[in-house]
């Protein structure tokens, strides 16, 4: 490979360019550059970032990571390589030094005081929701401003007012801030879920590092998806792009969205570390999810940290092993029920089966007794949903729990 096709050129025509890929890829080692000159994974290359908004060339050493070629790029993205630098991610960012303090001077110039701008940006990044009460809640942001954000959360029992305090995530850098806040509104949505508005509450002398982490957030969401590979699901569905990317990217986050609903799937050198679909997890989850036919997908070079469950399995084995669980829920005959209807419990005769119940059959009596709709228990008990509907069915059967609509 002669010395041309082993450099790469990045140009930057503007501060906000340069700035979301700095704070989504460079400072943490590494850049996805569009090209189709022909290179391999362990290539040798020098990579000229060209800062155009400032007059500034900054060439840095690296090594091809991963490969999109044009066959993948055709379905799923933009042809292009991977490239992780030589230099540390801290030697990185002093190596830009310079570059940021030049930024953040034009900002302050441009900015002034008291001229801040509220910029709302689409943003689906952790959420973690604390009341007074001490109940938590996880969900995902819907967009992301420094005064506030729109959250996805399901089973949340929350009110307009309510004092919260929310742990948001940068899932690009795995930084994370705490933040309260105060909710606005809330819209329900099919499934028990809710978009919940919560204006954020911060005191004056933390307005600055907060405002700052939420801009990062912001651009490296932005940078992640212009950056990163998307598209359909059904053009590819959700067994070959789990088995595409785990097989061939070293790690990964895999996000898939179906209208309202969003499933999140990590892994690492081909070992599955977690899987979220709603608030479902594991390989419950990933059945679920891959019986979906519709909806987008986006990919991330990063594996989520927030999912990681147990230890790692296989790709291809979990993927397998939901497979099943899928082909057997759709040939059972287990009784369907209304995920909204609530289930009613006959004390006396619970007391009277005594230890006759199963270790499931137990688990559904306990949430049923604290008000849980069917849908939420089946969600929350980590066996196959046929077995559980056939294990409610008995219960009902023995009259020992009653569906009531």
């Amino acid at each position: 490979m002669n010395d041309e096709a082993r450099s790469l050129r990045i140009d930057f025509d503007t501060e906000a360019a340069f700035r979301g890929e700095y704070l989504s890829n460079i400072s943490n080692g590494g850049a996805f550059i569009e090209t189709n000159a022909g290179f391999a994974v362990h290539d040798a290359v020098r990579v000229d970032l060209v800062l155009q908004w400032c007059d500034q060339s900054i060439s840095l050493e690296g090594e091809v990571v991963h490969v999109v070629d044009d066959a993948t790029a055709g379905t799923a993205g933009r042809a292009g390589v991977a490239i992780q630098f030589s230099l540390k991610a801290s030697d990185l960012r002093e190596r830009f030094a310079p570059v940021m303090a030049r930024m953040k001077a034009d900002e302050a110039a441009v900015s002034g005081p008291g001229n801040r701008i509220a910029r709302r940006a689409r943003a689906r990044v952790p959420v973690w929701v604390r009341t007074t009460d001490g109940a938590e809640y996880e969900g995902r942001s819907r967009d992301l401003s420094t005064t506030g954000t729109l959250i996805g959360l399901e089973g949340a029992d929350l009110t307009p007012d309510d004092v919260v305090e929310l742990t948001i995530a940068n899932p690009v850098s795995g930084e994370e801030i705490e933040v309260h806040g105060t909710v606005m509104r809330i819209v329900p949505e099919p499934g028990g879920r809710a978009s919940v508005g919560v204006r954020f509450e911060i005191p004056p002398g933390e307005t600055d590092l907060v405002g700052s982490f939420l801009r990062e957030v912001q651009i490296s969401e932005q940078s992640r998806r212009l950056g990163g590979i998307s598209g359909p699901v059904a053009e590819i569905g959700i067994e070959n792009l789990l088995q595409m990317f785990g097989n061939c990217s070293p790690q990964g986050t895999l996000t898939f969205v179906n209208g309202d609903e969003e499933g999140v799937v990590a892994y690492k050198r081909g070992m599955l570390c977690g899987v979220r679909q709603g608030t479902t997890f594991g390989r419950k989850a990933l059945s679920r999810l891959l019986n979906w036919s519709a909806g987008t997908f986006e990919f991330s070079s990063k594996a989520s940290p927030h999912l990681h469950q147990g230890d790692p399995v296989p790709v291809d084995a979990a993927v397998l092993d939901a497979m099943r669980l899928l082909d057997e829920s759709r040939v059972s005959t287990a009784q369907e029920f209304s995920a909204s209807a609530k289930l009613r419990v006959d004390r006396e005769k619970v007391a009277a089966a005594g230890r006759e119940l199963s270790q499931a059959e137990e688990a559904i009596l306990d949430l049923a007794a604290v008000g849980m709709s069917v849908g939420k228990v089946i969600d929350v008990i980590p066996e196959p949903d046929t077995e559980i509907r056939q294990q409610l069915q008995r219960l009902i059967d023995r009259g020992l729990i009653a569906v009531v609509d």
